[in-house]
Parts: C-alpha cells; structure tokens; sequence
C-alpha cells in the first residue's frame, strides 16, 4: 500500500526509529537478538548459534525471561520489521551486523564533532551513529537529535546516554549516517 517499506510492515520515519528505540529502554541486551521474548527455548537456540558469547552468561540471563531482548543492530532493524503486534518478522534479506547496515544505508556521512554534524546534523533524530574497531563497524546506535543516543549494549542493555560518554565511547568518537530527514521514511 502506500507509504509502505520493502518489508510491507507499514511507513517507518527516522522520528518513528527514535520513538521505538526510545521505548525499549531498559531491556536487556542479548546477542543476535531482535525484540524477541527471552525464554528458555531462545537461550538454548542461541546457546547454540553463538556458543562463546551465551555460555560463560547462562545462567545471568534466565533473569531476563520473559522480557524483549535486543542487541545494537536488532534495536534498529526490528523497528522495519514489526507491525506493531509485539511479534517482529524475521526480514532474512534485511539481517545485517553494523558494519552489513552501513553499507546497506543511503546518506550522508561524516564524523560526531565535524562540522556538518554540529551545525546540522546533531539537530536531526533518527540519524545512526556507528562505531568502528580495528578497522570494522562494530556497533549501532540512534540519534535522538538532543545530544543523546539510544543504543543497545551489553551488559547495560537498552540505554539512553550522552554522545561521547559512557559505554557508547568505548571504541572512540563514532561515525555517523544521515540515512533520511526526521520525518523521511527509512
């Protein structure tokens, strides 16, 4: 229908993004995960696909059950993804790590600091801010447009936190994309 992404799941905004990650703050982060409810039966199924991240953490992560868990790039492409009937479809074509997002995205690009960001850019919610570690985009997070990021990392989970501070400095000042304008669909 109209206004409709390539997923069918409805127009998404970059100021819709900011509201849905905005939302989740306080779920925990769990790898390979995109908003799915925390149970037995996905520990187990990701103990399996991601072994040496899941088993040194089992048995912190049972506190979890029943809660949505994400991590950095599930936070973002679950909100193409869900119609808003809290059980996201899973978009194969669309499952991308960080650095599998940045080189799907169209826009801009620049770096937290320069000038196009603090004369412009900074001002827009919505715009992804990746981080980079030797050389490979490594984690995601969303501008609010304030000078704060939503994000999803562990151990904290879902945060809110200032730009350039925090956990969300641990690799250093992050890159960003304009990917569309506040209320341009993405």
């Amino acid at each position: 229908g109209a206004g409709a992404t390539a997923t069918g799941r409805g127009a998404k905004t970059c100021s819709g993004l900011v509201q849905y990650a905005n939302a989740h703050i306080g779920c925990p982060y769990w790898w390979g995960t995109f908003g799915t409810v925390a149970s037995q039966a996905l520990l187990a199924y990701k103990l399996a696909q991601y072994p040496e991240w899941y088993s040194p953490k089992q048995s912190q992560l049972v506190s979890d059950f029943g809660q949505q868990v994400f991590d950095c790039v599930g936070l973002i492409k679950v909100y193409r993804w869900d119609d808003g009937t809290g059980d996201p479809a899973y978009v194969a074509d669309q499952d991308w790590d960080a650095e599998g997002m940045f080189n799907h995205c169209a826009g801009l690009w620049g770096t937290v600091g320069d000038a196009d960001w603090t004369s412009t850019y900074s001002l827009y919610p919505g715009v992804l801010l990746f981080q980079s570690y030797n050389g490979r985009i490594v984690h995601v997070g969303v501008s609010n447009g304030d000078g704060t990021v939503t994000h999803c990392t562990y151990p904290s989970g879902v945060v809110n936190e200032t730009i350039n501070t925090s956990i969300f400095s641990m690799y250093g000042i992050p890159d960003w994309l304009r990917v569309s304008g506040p209320n341009s669909s993405v």
